[in-house]
């Protein structure tokens, strides 16, 4: 039986009496342009396993998603570089009235995860928030959400430490954070969604201040969107204040076929760097699916030792990925 509750906090929907568990598996084969180093890797580039329990008015869920310990550079990690499952997140909720929702334990980032379920290809690429380390797809903290009527939109509010899923507290300061859904034609077919977050980091108190915006649209076979993150501040630099701009577009090709285009750039004051996705599924069953696809990335640093210049660099993936999903409750 598909349980609601392995569904994100932010989809909001009722809770009902049920139970589920599904794991994930995605293997990629890739080659890596220019050939420098090991350009020839084969990887485990997803797995996950989610377990979600509903009764009445309450709910919990708990996401697990590997880490490879010892990271991509280092070998100190458990028992050589083992796989290891970490919590992503972990909450339970409550649902005192048919539209308001209550959550507390790691809960959505509520950018990241909002972004990731509009892209909606987690298995294949994180979203671009995530994947340069913004933050997490969790943070230990409370949420709550208010559905409007008539299918118009929902509003949600975080209170979290601001450390992510994977560090304890490290100052006094906490992160209040407001995302806001519009559905302006009462569905998908359009939505807009504004977001800001106050915040600290790290144990000066950082500054971890940010606002977005994005629209996107689901027409049945297909998806598209476009976004815009400012941040003041960041994690691995309290000084900088960087644009994150993406766009994506997903359509069904023809039978069990769909291709995907993504584009996205990370402007900062001294540097620009750019990237870009395009794949193509073949999916024999629901349960699985081929990507086929290539990325690349171009990264250009203002700050070089000759006056006027630029450093650039041009690097790509092209890569073949075998993803498997089942469910067994």
């Amino acid at each position: 039986m598909s349980c609601m509750v392995l569904g994100s906090f932010l989809l909001s929907q009722a809770i009902d009496d049920c139970s589920s568990l599904d794991m994930n598996v995605a293997l990629r084969a890739s080659q890596y342009l220019p050939q420098e180093g090991i350009h020839q890797r084969l990887t485990l580039h997803r797995l996950g396993i989610r377990g979600g329990f509903a009764h009445e008015q309450f709910a919990s869920r708990i996401f697990l998603a590997q880490v490879q310990t010892g990271g991509n550079q280092g070998y100190i990690g458990i028992d050589g570089e083992s796989i290891a499952l970490r919590v992503e997140m972990v909450d339970l909720r409550y649902q005192p009235l048919s539209f308001l929702q209550i959550s507390a334990g790691i809960v959505d980032d509520l950018w990241i995860e909002s972004e990731t379920i509009d892209w909606k290809l987690r298995d294949l690429e994180k979203h671009l928030a995530e994947e340069y380390q913004w933050g997490t797809r969790g943070q230990v903290g409370s949420s709550m959400s208010i559905q409007f009527p008539k299918d118009f939109g929902q509003f949600f509010v975080s209170y979290t430490a601001g450390e992510g899923a994977y560090r304890r507290e490290r100052n006094n300061g906490k992160n209040t954070s407001a995302l806001i859904q519009f559905y302006p034609l009462q569905s998908s077919r359009l939505g807009i969604s504004l977001y800001g977050q106050d915040g600290s980091y790290g144990f000066d108190s950082a500054r971890n201040h940010r606002v977005g915006g994005r629209i996107t649209s689901e027409w049945g076979v297909g998806h598209l969107g476009v976004s815009a993150l400012k941040s003041w501040g960041l994690p691995s630099d309290i000084n900088d204040e960087p644009l994150l701009l993406s766009a994506w577009c997903s359509q069904k090709i023809a039978g069990d076929i769909h291709g995907v285009l993504r584009s996205g750039q990370l402007r900062r004051e001294t540097a620009l760097q750019a990237e870009w996705l395009a794949a193509i599924s073949y999916s024999p069953q629901s349960e699985a699916n081929i990507w086929i696809g290539w990325k690349g990335n171009r990264g250009e640093n203002q700050t070089t030792s000759i006056a006027g210049s630029s450093a650039e660099q041009f690097q790509q993936q092209i890569f073949i990925q075998l993803n498997g999903r089942l469910e067994v409750l």
